[in-house]
């Protein structure tokens, strides 16, 4: 049977040399291993590489055997002594991460005849048979939330622990008939599957690196793929030969560009002012930009002006209001007070 590759890293990490994602393929003991290191953790990659060497060299499918096997790479990862970086900020969040350990997912399989194999998993790697009629079984996941919801990895940390904290390990034996396909995938790429299968033909079908990385990237743009490290071993009896697919030596993603250096336009005392020289076109551009700053200062002048004598109307008018009604006020009450001294006055008379 023949083996096509698939393997690349994410654009954060801009050199294949920290990719996260391992795998290796053992041809004498028909192993397959990948791993998928966590980006939170420490140095993963080494992590995830040691896993699926180990594996590959010693397969077992014994819970127990497999955990011992983890346990002395935990141990050798933590036994190192790990180099930080000169700068010592970044130092003291590499020791804290140290101290937190390694962390990677895995999935391993061995082939017992043509048409039989053992597969052990921790975590959310994924995989994929597809049947000659064109069905399709996954292990151990059938959707995304299921792959979502594991939340079980390796840690070199918890491993060591005298009591670790529960590590969940999925075993199974599948069988694999004549004209069957099988792909091992990582995680990010496995939800892609699991979203639509029509994604699995689409890209194994692809037979170069640049073919391949320009329909990553698309997704990636596109948000229908998560920016990760992508993992895919397909295994196929079509295939006419055994084709690693992988970023050729020199490749790289851009670096991120810096943010440029705010230049003021008033020359600072004493310093060179070349980078002031302005071109036609940008003393057009910055002309035509007043105008319109200084058009819309006009408008909101003549708005102003409008309100202003809007506000004076209002005032004027209410004003009238209030000397009519103290006018008619004024007229109701002259009588009463008239007449008080009259009808006291005729009072004395009598």
């Amino acid at each position: 049977m023949k083996i096509k590759v698939f393997h690349t890293h994410k654009k954060s990490s801009i050199t294949y040399n920290f990719v996260q994602d391992k795998f290796c393929i053992n041809p004498e003991n028909k192993t397959i291993a990948i791993a998928d290191g966590t980006t939170q953790s420490f140095r993963s990659e080494f992590w995830s590489e040691l896993l699926v060497q180990e594996f590959c060299k010693h397969p077992t499918f014994e819970t127990n055997d497999f955990l011992n096997l983890s346990k002395s790479l935990a141990d050798k990862i933590q036994s190192t002594s790990p180099v930080y970086s000169k700068r010592s900020a970044i130092a003291s969040l590499e020791r804290d991460k140290f101290n937190k350990g390694s962390t990677s997912t895995f999935l391993g399989i061995q082939f017992r005849d043509q048409n039989t194999f053992d597969v052990l998993t921790v975590g959310d790697c994924n995989l994929f048979i597809i049947k000659k009629n064109g069905d399709i079984i996954s292990y151990p996941f059938d959707s995304i939330d299921d792959l979502n919801n594991n939340q079980s990895f390796l840690n070199t940390i918890n491993l060591l622990k005298e009591e670790p904290d529960p590590i969940e390990i999925s075993k199974v034996q599948l069988k694999f008939e004549d004209g069957d396909k099988l792909l091992l995938c990582s995680d990010a790429i496995s939800r892609l599957f699991l979203s639509d299968k029509k994604w699995i033909d689409e890209i194994v079908s692809l037979d170069s690196f640049d073919l391949f990385i320009q329909k990553i990237e698309d997704l990636w743009s596109d948000t229908v793929l998560e920016e990760d490290d992508i993992t895919i071993i397909y295994m196929s009896e079509t295939l006419p030969n055994t084709l690693y697919i992988t970023p050729p030596v020199g490749f790289s993603f851009p670096e991120p560009q810096p943010t440029p250096p705010f230049i003021p336009l008033t020359p600072i005392p004493g310093e060179d002012d070349s980078n002031l020289k302005l071109t036609d076109m940008d003393i057009k551009t910055i002309m035509h930009n007043f105008n319109c700053i200084q058009n819309d200062f006009l408008e909101i002048k003549k708005k102003q002006k409008f309100h202003e004598i809007l506000l004076l109307s209002t005032v004027g008018l209410l004003t009238m209001i209030l000397l009519v009604l103290v006018f008619n006020f004024s007229s109701e009450e002259t009588p009463a007070v008239n007449s008080a001294p009259a009808a006291k006055t005729e009072k004395k008379i009598r």
